[in-house]
């Protein structure tokens, strides 16, 4: 990044690259449920970079991360037609969006299914 992204498109340093790539401070605005996931042996996407106090403080957001996964990974099987798990969380998630969508509050138990989402 130092050498080849950060003179390329005029920022100053990987600070602050990083600071205007990175999705963190626009996170405690978001007022609709979001999901994100991310594998904590993701080489891209490092667990370092997470950041996990500002998914405790809001109730819109949750997050996955698993131990294994790599970037853009998590397949359940080497069948290329297999869903992979992570597609069904997200269905799953998106069901119980839904419904905090309508209701105007979580149902009980909206955040915590059988695939492991954390909130």
């Amino acid at each position: 990044e130092a050498a080849l992204i950060c003179p390329m498109f005029g920022y100053e340093d990987v600070a602050d690259y990083y600071g205007h790539a990175s999705c963190a401070a626009g996170l405690p605005a978001v007022a609709v449920p979001l999901l994100c996931v991310n594998a904590a042996d993701d080489p891209i996407a490092v667990a370092d970079g997470v950041p996990y106090e500002v998914f405790g403080e809001s109730e819109h957001l949750a997050l996955a991360v698993t131990a294994s996964g790599g970037h853009l990974g998590w397949c359940d099987s080497g069948d290329s037609g297999a869903c992979a798990w992570v597609e069904t969380a997200a269905l799953d998630f998106i069901g119980h969006a839904l419904d905090f969508c309508a209701s105007g509050h979580p149902t009980s138990g909206a955040l915590t299914t059988s695939t492991s989402i954390c909130r």
